[in-house]
C-alpha cells in the first residue's frame, strides 16, 4: 500500500466475478452441528475427535447421495 502511494497510484480491490458459495459452507456446517459429539467436544484425544468428524462426514455424505 505504501509503495503504491509513493508512485501516485491508488490500490484497487477487484470485484469477485464468480458465484457466491457461502451457502454451501453454511449448509455443511449446520449439518455437522446436528452431531452432538462434534458440537461439544467430549473426546479427550484428538484422534477420537477426528474419527467422530470422519464418521459424521461419512453419514452426511451417505444421506446426501442417498436422496
Amino acid at each position: 500500500d505504501l509503495i503504491l502511494r509513493k508512485k501516485g497510484e491508488k490500490p484497487l480491490i477487484g470485484k469477485y466475478k464468480g458465484k457466491s458459495r457461502r451457502w454451501v459452507v453454511e449448509r455443511t456446517n449446520s449439518w455437522h452441528n446436528r452431531f452432538r459429539a462434534i458440537l461439544i467436544r467430549w473426546e479427550r484425544k484428538s484422534e477420537n475427535y477426528l474419527a467422530s468428524l470422519y464418521l459424521a462426514g461419512s453419514i452426511i455424505a451417505f444421506n446426501f447421495f442417498d436422496r
